[in-house]
């Protein structure tokens, strides 16, 4: 028999495998289909392509033969949102304001959201393995991190890609990210006001560049802290973005000096700072005052005084962004950068 009557006849089975049925998401491996129809590589690649060529099939590099059909359908209606940390993003306060903005963010659009959740490094916060197996979608979402291995695996899937509440290495990545800068500085400006010099830190003040917007937090607390000249090291404390971290990193604050005032860069961190302060015999705000930076609102007494941060924004804008980008993928886009804000009434821990 010909190479040709070969490529025909591969091409009549498949098609007939196809509408019986046989196949209904992907082809067998290319391996064993050599093997059954004992033909070389080129022969079959020959008759898959003509079935590519016919809109029968399609391929994707790495991942194998797709069957045209109601699996691509699916696949160009889904986006992929990638969360690091705890599978609990509906529920967490710091990420399920974003998730309510980027579901309306894409309500009535025809798309629907799969979550895929990556473990955390739970000594130091952001990505423990960078993700691969990724789900074929239309768009991507990435929360959590701005891991710059991750990101380039997204980029490697040729789909477009947008990061939420963090600004990556890679200038150009299109993210969505909270500046908090300005209202650091007016906090701790509030605070001058009230004759207090003695400021503490607590968060992340070094990073593998996992955690840009933290470093910023800490930068914008150095530059607003050393128009004074009152940088004083024994009122900083570096610490990952992990609850059990507050009490610890409080204490040993407390243990070289008593600070009038401190900031974290994280509200979680808060119920842990209350109880080394309370520890300590003193009281909130009478004799330490304390500040928030993301607009959480933990369940702590007196009430956390926070920077506000307004989460279901940035999620709505990521969202409605993504979909932009995923109708109009030649368009140039740019990042989203939201203005946070200082109200040292919104809350008790100041007043």
């Amino acid at each position: 028999m010909s190479i040709e009557n070969k490529q025909t006849g591969i091409v009549k089975i498949l098609e007939q495998r196809i509408a019986d049925g046989v196949y209904s998401d992907k082809l067998p491996k290319t391996l064993d289909l050599v093997a059954e129809f004992e033909v070389n590589f080129k022969t079959l690649n020959k008759a898959i392509l003509q079935l590519v060529a016919k809109g029968i099939l399609y391929r994707k590099p790495g991942r194998g033969t797709f069957i045209t059909g109601e699996t691509k359908k699916i696949e160009e209606s889904l986006i992929e949102l990638l969360f690091v940390g705890s599978s609990e993003i509906f529920t967490h306060p710091f990420y399920s304001e974003t998730w309510r903005g980027i579901l309306d963010g894409i309500n009535g659009t025809g798309f629907k959201l799969v979550l895929t959740t990556i473990e955390e490094n739970t000594k130091r916060g952001g990505l423990k393995h960078v993700c691969k197996d990724l789900v074929p979608s239309a768009g991507k979402i990435l929360i959590g991190t701005n891991n710059t291995e991750q990101i380039k695996r997204l980029k490697r899937s040729k789909v477009p890609f947008i990061l939420v509440n963090e600004q990556s290495e890679l200038p150009e990545v299109i993210s969505v990210h909270t500046d908090t800068g300005s209202a650091i500085a007016d906090a701790i400006a509030y605070l001058r006001k009230l004759k207090i010099k003695d400021i503490a830190y607590i968060g992340q003040t070094s990073a593998d560049g996992e955690h840009l917007l933290s470093l910023n937090k800490f930068y914008a607390y150095l530059a607003a802290i050393q128009k004074k000249g009152e940088l004083n090291s024994n009122l900083i404390e570096n610490t990952p973005p992990f609850a059990r971290c507050g009490y610890e990193a409080m204490i040993k604050i407390l243990q070289h000096q008593v600070p009038q005032a401190v900031i974290t860069a994280y509200d979680h961190l808060a119920p842990g700072i209350y109880d080394a302060i309370k520890e300590y015999g003193l009281k909130i705000p009478e004799d330490i005052k304390v500040i928030g930076i993301d607009g959480i609102n933990p369940n702590v007494t007196p009430k956390l005084t926070s920077i506000t941060i307004n989460r279901y924004e940035t999620g709505l804008r990521a969202g409605q962004q993504l979909i932009a980008m995923i109708r109009n993928s030649r368009k140039k886009y740019n990042s989203q950068i939201l203005t946070a804000k200082f109200d040292p009434t919104a809350g008790e821990s100041v007043i």
